[in-house]
């Protein structure tokens, strides 16, 4: 009969019957390579398949599929040989090839098949050849993680197999992917080929694992596990697992990429930080930085991971990561990964971008990563952008060039200004030529970010009240400064421009004075208008990076431009004056109008705002009694005063009340005069 094992199965073995085999006394019955099956790992983003551990490890030895790697077939019939002579009992012959009944793949025809002996059937329980071919060749289990030291697949848990705690993804083996950890247990590693085991992202609240280790000779890093969301309200969120590196002495592969940072609470919590990418094998000649990953949202932002180191002689580093979102602040970007020490060509990686900031910070961007120091020719990476904020974060600086070769890279821009009056993030520098450097140009300087505009002032609502000055527009960020070229063959990089400035925002109208109700009652003044915002100020424009052609003659870049300032905000109107109430016979004088409101002082740039209207003085009261004299007229109100606006006009004067006319009769009443017209 043909022994059918399966190695991830919990069940006794499969006995079914077979052609009936000659063969000579088998003391026992030698089974059959065991049948692995494991999942290809994801390939790390923006990384080709290095190496493919095929589904059925049989393949690996033969059995009708060609692999990557085919030298490993005489490597597992060698192990197999091994096996059979530490039996010592079993004598075996060909059989026609037959199917396993798991993968769908025949059998080698040298696959071992035995007549079945009294014993055999007792003995498939425990069977020391299966555990010793196990212990060489083998898919790990939730029992056994590990993968056999020669070939197979390290167990990924899952929520099945691993329903509480943290569970640690399995080694592979030599050749064999790491496994995947779950409830943020670290991936496993990889043996000579194959790539790292993913992290397991965490609970709530808890960190992410860490990535496994790539193969030692190829394979990628695993990607770090996700932070866990916060379990609170007011709770932070979990970390993100770092990203696995590459093997020590790793020909070609990319580091694992980092966990993104958990969310923090909607009530205060902060976002958790991101994973910082996989590192290049100190001894790896060509592998890749990976990225690292984005911090979480909260109420302060998490910063982003940094990227990954790649190999000392080839690869690029890894980018940094974006900076989480705050509702108050805004976390920073990662720094982009190095290029390795003597890399001989390479690109660091670019630098983050920060976070946006709500009512508070926004984050700086990432610094860009810098060829290494030894390293002869590289760019170095460009600085992430800053943030949005009402105070926004500044760009990263780019980072430096090769030693020999290379150019330094670009700064980040600054973020906008965001809200009311919001100031600008300043443009980072661009990065440097390497101290030796025969040929490379200096980074360019990062564009300052543009101020936000000033709020209007509120007019004035009650009677006679000044109105709401208005708020400054916000500053324009400077640009940065253009970094160094080289000095014999070199062009020294741009400066980045100055952001604009915002508008200031205008002046509310003062509101108007009340008129004189009662005989001969004054009119109040009107309320002077608000002030108009100040203008921002734009950014200072970013200087030109300096170099040499042959030592001798200049090669400096262009200085930026400078930000334009925004116009200053218009004062607001003064109110008009109340009128003045007419006399009568108790005050026969009339009241005087109510003085104009002044308008209000401008911004620098702005208009000032227009003077009130003086109120009207009231009539003087006309006399019905004989002889007895008419009222004066109240006095026109003063017309608002202004700056740069139109003055407010005076109020007009009341009229004089009439006199009565005398009594005829022997004894003579003389007529008394009308009264006096109120002054203009």
């Amino acid at each position: 009969m043909v022994v059918d094992e399966g190695v991830g199965s919990s069940a006794g073995p499969a006995v079914r019957p077979a052609a009936a085999v000659s063969v000579p006394v088998v003391e026992s019955a030698v089974v059959g390579a065991p049948v692995m099956t494991a999942g290809r790992p994801e390939s790390v983003s923006g990384a080709g398949s290095v190496v493919g551990v095929g589904r059925d490890v049989l393949a690996w030895l033969g059995a009708g599929v060609s692999g990557d790697l085919p030298g490993a077939a005489p490597l597992m019939w060698t192990a197999l040989a091994v096996a059979r002579r530490e039996s010592g009992r079993s004598s075996v012959a060909g059989a026609a090839a037959t199917s396993t009944g798991q993968s769908g793949d025949p059998v080698d025809p040298a696959a071992l098949v035995a007549s079945p002996s009294a014993s055999a059937a007792g003995s498939l329980a425990a069977n020391p050849i299966a555990d010793l071919i196990r212990f060489f060749v083998g898919n790990g289990t939730a029992e056994n993680p590990n993968a056999g030291i020669l070939l197979g697949n390290g167990y990924s848990y899952t929520a099945a197999s691993c329903p509480t705690g943290a569970c640690d993804g399995g080694n592979g083996g030599l050749i064999g992917n790491g496994g995947d950890g779950f409830n943020g247990g670290n991936g496993g590693a990889a043996g000579w080929f194959g790539h790292g085991g993913d992290g397991g992202a965490g609970v709530a609240g808890g960190a992410g694992g860490s990535g496994g280790r790539g193969g030692l000779f190829i394979g990628h890093g695993g990607n770090g596990g996700a932070g866990g969301a916060a379990s609170a309200a007011s709770g932070d969120g979990g970390a993100g697992g770092a990203g696995g590196a590459t093997g020590f002495l790793s020909l070609y592969g990319t580091g694992g990429a980092g966990g993104v940072g958990g969310a923090g609470g909607t009530q205060g919590g902060s976002g958790g930080v991101g994973g910082d990418g996989g590192d290049a094998g100190f001894l790896a000649v060509s592998s890749r930085g990976g990225a690292g990953g984005a911090g979480g949202a909260g109420a302060t932002g998490g910063n982003g991971g940094d990227g990954g180191r790649a190999g000392w002689l080839l690869g690029n580093g890894g980018a940094g990561g974006a900076g989480g979102a705050g509702s108050v602040t805004g976390g920073a970007g990662g720094g982009g990964g190095n290029t390795g020490v003597l890399s001989l060509i390479g690109v660091a990686g670019k630098g983050g971008a920060g976070g946006s900031g709500g009512s508070g910070a926004g984050g700086a961007g990432g610094e860009g990563g810098d060829a290494g120091f030894l390293a002869l020719i590289g760019n170095g990476g460009a600085g992430g952008n800053g943030g949005a904020g009402t105070v926004a974060g500044a760009g990263g600086d780019g980072g430096r060039g090769g030693l020999w070769v290379g150019n330094g890279g670009n700064g980040g821009n600054g973020g906008n200004g965001l809200g009311v009056s919001g100031a600008a993030g300043d443009g980072g520098d661009g990065g440097s030529t390497g101290l030796l450097s025969v040929f490379g140009s200096g980074g360019n300087g990062g564009n300052g970010g543009a101020g936000t505009s000033g709020v209007d002032g509120v007019d004035a609502t009650a009677a006679g009240q000044d109105g709401g000055a208005g708020t400054a527009g916000g500053a324009g960020g400077d640009g940065g400064r253009g970094g160094e070229g080289s000095w014999v063959f070199g062009i020294g990089g741009n400066g980045g421009n100055g952001g604009t400035g915002g508008v200031g925002g205008n002046g509310g109208a003062g509101a108007d004075g009340v008129d004189g109700v009662d005989p001969g009652e004054a009119g109040t003044a009107g309320g002077a208008g608000g002030a108009g915002g100040a203008n921002g100020a734009g950014g200072q424009a970013g200087q030109a990076g300096t170099a040499r052609l042959l030592f001798l003659l200049p090669s400096n870049g262009t200085a930026g431009n400078g930000g334009a300032e925004g116009a200053g905000g218009n004062g607001g109107a003064g109110g008009d004056g109340g009128d003045g109430a007419d006399g009568d016979q108790s005050h026969p004088d009339g009241g005087a109008g109510g003085d104009g409101g002044a308008g209000g002082v401008a911004g620098a740039g702005g208009v000032g705002g227009d003077g009130g209207q003086a109120g009207r003085g009231g009539d003087g009261w006309s006399s019905t009694v004989a002889g007895v004299a008419g009222g004066n007229g109240g006095a026109g109100g003063v017309g608002g005063a202004t700056t740069t606006g139109t003055a407010g006009a005076g109020g007009t004067g009341g009229a004089g009340g009439d006199g009565f006319d005398g009594v005829d009769g022997s004894g003579l009443i003389p007529a008394q005069a009308g009264g006096n017209g109120g002054a203009g």
